[in-house]
């Protein structure tokens, strides 16, 4: 039962900041606060276990579980130079066994960030190398499930760095005292440290090179400028303390090394049980160092007296840093490793060093399994549920209805229009349309909050409110496990059972028959659920639907939000909106949203021929609204716009009409970046320029460029655009790790042992552009891809049809043709290790060092036409009229994967029951042969002939392919079939039995279970297959 004291259902989306000075009882350094130290206080009451899968299924927000972490990311801080054996050895032995646990065992991805990759010049020249570690590393306490922070800790004390920001509180101070030194260097200082009014509050920016160039280079900065800037910095600070101006503690941070910030933020800056459950040390002591030898440096700060000798200052603090993160980790959390030769280590010596780095090794991997397994292991209180899987699907649309509540503004007049609907007594949906980017999702999210309080306090445990944000997660994407999510969901809520019917429109019209009087159901197409109600056994989307939402109880009240009508997949017919009912039980409200032009859809709609008052149309915000969302939002970061810099902006949006609310969240995201000391000429130029969400895309992806390098940028998001259905995470990153050149830039400075591209790289990228990117299932599989129409449409330019930089040495026509040829090569060889007459692939793909992801799933339609036809244009032209984004399309609705990897066009698709009908014959040709192309792929073009010939004069598709078989197919096979000769789709044959066995089968015996059909067979071990399935299901080797 849901409880009474349900209120307003919005709540917090995991923790608040705590009170600094309780945060800081032992160490007052202000540092930004981890999210380890900001936790809510629990409800004075919450369900109980049993009782929260029935407030996830109703749409409660209250008691919502927080996100599943999918990730374990950690951040790994040393010395580079003196950890250089660990880290590879770690690098090399030890990840590869943790990444594997990880997915094995939890299904999480495996990251590990390592500063010595990734950060670039550019950082080094704005002084934003430490800042990048900070954002890191918070990015690890914030993602990472279980460990996220270990530290590998030395005689080295480490860089340290100027402050690049310095409150203005100290600066004062430090300036005062410098004035009663007698002012030495107080003006080199001042050129270098200007104020900075745009932060909140004003800090003191230490200058980038760029800006003094070409007058300072950054080796004259490094040799001459920063001692001395260092040095007069720290005098202030020094007479500041001995003043009694400021504590010594918090002078630390201007004397402090890069890896002692780390530890600081990473370990010791959080209380003492969160730090144990997320971190660990390990310390090596090296022995007999000497001190004379050119390399000593490496491992340990020296200074010179008569000899080189350790330097004292630097020795202190790092003994000193070591002893105080061991007492706060204690002995469960902290390793040392004592003894360790010098000579060895200095020598890389790795026989001698082998039993240190096997005993390291292994404790490191014994200790970060065990930190995953308490940290997955924790109860869950809807992990152990028998449909925890949806319920998990259901709270994150639930989440992001949360995010978009806190980021919408104004809009009062279509939540007016909204509330009258849901008060209403219409049984239509109400669709709202606007242009991309106009608050659509944020206006249905909203609503879907506020739905709680228009219907009143009363009756609240009959209301049930779904939510889908179409096209964010795999599930929400395709129509069949999309309706299958929402009847669910409503079943579990309402606590009714359909009949078992097989039509999916049946299955929709009694799920909403059902939904009791005293039940309001409001539907949000965003969302999942089961556990009581079994649903109607059917295929059909829109049956199911109707069947669902006619059997809600009628003292249940319904309300469903469906965001994007456009985002579905077009697979099942979805955009003809067959599924989506005309008209509603009373007791049900339904929602939805979409683009005016994406696939016909509004046309749809408007066609039903409901009353105006149905459509809302989204349109652009007033300027003073436009004016107040982008002043919010630079206050929620801690920045502003002086009165100068506000009205350039406010003359800008006078002269434009664009006011999207996608527009002003690109123009805030281009202003954030915006460097204070830019003078008002230059930023009236900027927003001249940027003129348009097209100008602000490019310029956004042109600062990814500059902050993260040209090549891997464009070459990351070039294979994104160059493929068809999208990529996989790892998929992306495996193209890229094949990629030399590349690799070469990013590894410019160290190389690894291991050539690959560090997942943090892309995460980091990723990161910044996290609120226009979703993911998506396609072909199995959860690949990212663009959330605005927009993005593709700029990313389709600047990465198929621009070059990387300017005068890059190939023509932009030509590396595309090359990027496609490199994903061919890697969906084709990876996957099925066949060797091509076509391409000699050998050189491309065989590096061992690169330790590519092996693809599961695969076509052999793909590999063979590749084989036979050599290049895209060839099959295309196999096919005749139909384009290759149209074979694609078809393919995808047979279960093929791989043409993601050289698609075309994602918004030409096709809907013709003769074309599907035609692929469906050629698919199955392939399917009813495999076990045989397992093992003799090169057989493929026969046997397809010998299956399809029969159909060839009723199908042009089948036709094409079948001459163009007979012309090029005998360079690969010269065996040809000149008449039908096997058993076709269409006839009694249903599957040809799977090759699964290693000897001769001896006997064969049907199974007709209630749950489906299935055969035995039987040779030195046994195969049970699933007829339906038509896949093996176990296979156990037994003696005869």
């Amino acid at each position: 039962m849901i409880h009474a004291d349900d209120t307003e259902e919005t709540v917090s989306s995991a923790s608040t900041s705590k009170n600094k000075e309780e945060k800081h009882d032992k160490d007052p350094i202000e540092v930004e606060s981890t999210i380890w130290a900001e936790r809510t206080p629990a409800p004075e009451w919450k369900p109980t276990d049993q009782e929260l899968p029935r407030y996830v299924f109703s749409g409660r927000l209250k008691y919502l579980p927080l996100p599943a972490n999918k990730v374990v990311k950690i951040f790994l801080s040393s010395t580079f130079t003196d950890m250089y054996v660990e880290r590879n050895y770690l690098l090399t032995e030890i990840y590869p066994r943790l990444q594997q646990f990880c997915q094995n065992e939890y299904s999480l991805e495996f990251q590990v960030v390592d500063m010595r990759w990734g950060v670039r010049d550019e950082a080094q020249q704005d002084h934003s190398g430490s800042k990048t570690c900070m954002d890191e590393l918070r990015s690890c306490q914030e993602l990472s499930l279980g460990p996220n922070f270990v530290c590998l800790l030395g005689q080295s004390y480490g860089n340290r760095p100027l402050q690049s920001e310095i409150s203005l509180h100290d600066w004062e101070i430090i300036v005062s005292a410098l004035e009663s030194l007698g002012g030495e260097g107080l003006n080199l200082l001042k050129d270098w440290y200007q104020r900075d009014d745009n932060g909140i509050p004003a800090t003191m920016i230490l200058m980038p090179l760029n800006e003094r160039c070409p007058v300072v280079q950054e080796k004259q900065f490094s040799d001459e400028i920063s001692p001395k800037l260092h040095a007069y910095l720290r005098n202030g600070v020094q007479k500041a303390v001995d003043d009694k101006l400021m504590d010594e503690k918090q002078a630390k941070k201007y004397f402090w090394s890069v890896t002692e910030e780390e530890v600081y933020n990473g370990v010791l800056s959080l209380f003492e049980e969160e730090a144990r459950n997320h971190t660990l040390c390990f310390v090596r002591n090296l022995v007999n160092i000497n001190y004379q030898d050119d390399k000593a440096d490496r491992f340990v700060e020296l200074e010179q007296v008569d000899d080189k000798v350790e330097n004292r200052e630097t020795s202190k603090m790092i003994k000193d840093l070591i002893m105080a993160t061991k007492k706060h980790l204690g002995a469960e959390n902290s390793f040392t490793f004592a003894d360790v030769e010098w000579n060895d280590m200095k020598s890389a010596n790795m026989e001698s060093l082998k039993g240190y780095l096997i005993e390291f090794g292994e404790k490191f991997e014994k200790e970060i399994k065990n930190i995953i397994r308490r940290a997955a292991d924790k109860k869950n209180p809807i992990k152990g549920h028998s449909l925890a899987g949806m319920l998990t699907e259901i709270a994150e649309h639930d989440h992001q209805a949360l995010a978009k509540n806190k980021t919408l503004q104004g809009r009062a007049d279509i939540m007016a229009t909204i509330r009258t609907y849901i008060h209403s007594e219409s049984t239509f949906p109400f669709i709202m349309y606007g242009d991309s980017g106009f608050s659509k999702t944020s206006l249905l999210a909203v609503a879907s909050i506020r739905v709680y309080d228009w219907l009143g306090d009363t009756g609240k445990e009959d209301l049930v409110v779904v939510r889908r944000f179409l096209g964010t997660t795999p599930d929400s994407t395709n129509i069949g496990s999309l309706i299958d999510s929402i009847t669910i969901q409503i079943s579990n809520a309402c606590q009714f059972v359909l009949p078992q019917t097989k039509d999916l429109m049946q299955k929709l019209v009694l799920t909403l028959i059902s939904i009791p009087k005293n039940y309001r159901v409001v539907i949000s197409l965003m969302s999942f659920c089961h556990d009581r109600f079994v649903p109607p056994q059917t295929k059909d989307p829109m049956q199911k639907l109707v069947l669902t939402l006619i059997s809600i109880p009628k003292n249940y009240r319904v309300v469903i939000f469906l965001d994007s009508l456009d985002q579905l997949s077009a697979y099942g017919k979805a955009h003809t909106l067959e599924w989506l009912p005309d008209q509603l039980p009373s007791n049900v409200k339904l929602l939805v949203s979409t683009l005016p032009e994406d696939h016909n859809i509004l046309n749809l709609l408007k066609n039903r021929h409901y009353s105006d008052k149905q459509y809302v149309e989204v349109k652009i915000l007033d300027t003073q609204l436009a004016l107040k969302l982008i002043k919010d939002w630079l206050r929620s970061c801690k920045r502003q716009l002086i009165e100068d810099q506000f009205t350039i902006l406010s003359e800008r949006f006078e002269t434009d009409a664009n006011t999207s609310p996608l527009y002003i969240k690109l123009i805030f995201d281009v202003i954030i970046t915006v460097p204070f000391y830019v003078d008002d000429i230059m930023l009236k130029d900027l927003l001249l320029k940027i003129n348009s969400p097209v100008q602000c895309i490019r310029y956004i992806f042109n600062e990814l460029k500059r902050k993260n390098g040209d090549l891997l940028v464009h070459r990351l998001f070039a294979y994104l655009h160059l493929s068809n259905l999208g990529l996989t995470e790892n998929e992306l990153i495996d193209l890229i790790s094949l990629d030399d050149e590349v690799l070469n830039d990013v590894f410019q400075y160290q190389v690894p042992p291991l050539r690959r591209l560090p997942a943090v790289l892309w995460a980091r990228i990723r990161n910044s552009v996290k609120d226009y990117m979703v993911t998506r299932e396609a072909n199995g599989g959860k690949v990212i891809a663009w959330y605005h129409r927009q993005f593709v449409e700029v990313g389709d330019t600047m990465f198929k049809d621009e070059p990387p930089v300017e005068g890059y040495k190939i023509q932009a026509s030509h590396l595309c043709n090359l990027l496609r040829e490199s994903m061919v090569d890697y969906f084709s060889v990876i996957t099925f290790f066949l060797l091509s007459p076509v391409y000699n692939l050998n050189d491309i793909v065989n590096h061992d060092d690169r330790k590519e992801e092996v693809q599961d799933n695969f076509s052999l339609f793909g590999v063979y036409c590749l084989q036979v036809f050599g290049d895209i244009e060839g099959l295309t032209g196999l096919f005749g009229m139909y384009s290759w984004s149209e074979i694609c399309e078809m393919t995808s609705r047979i279960s093929f994967k791989n043409q993601k990897a050289i698609g075309k066009d994602k918004d030409e698709t096709i809907d013709s029951g003769e074309l599907e009908n035609s692929f469906d014959k050629l698919f199955r040709a392939f399917m009813f042969s495999s076990s045989l192309l397992s093992v003799y792929p090169r057989m493929l073009g026969p046997i397809t002939l010998g299956r399809l010939l029969a159909f060839a004069p009723g199908s042009e598709l089948i036709s094409n392919f079948v001459n163009g078989v007979y012309e090029k197919g005998p360079k690969i096979n010269s065996f040809v079939c000149p008449h039908p000769q096997l058993e076709g789709s269409g006839t009694h044959l249903v599957m040809e039995m799977p090759n699964d066995h290693s000897g001769p089968c001896v006997a064969v015996i049907m199974l007709t279970p209630l749950d489906g059909s299935f055969y035995l067979t039987l040779s030195r071990k046994a195969v049970l297959t699933n007829v339906e399935e038509k896949r093996s299901l176990n296979g156990s080797e037994r003696d005869r």
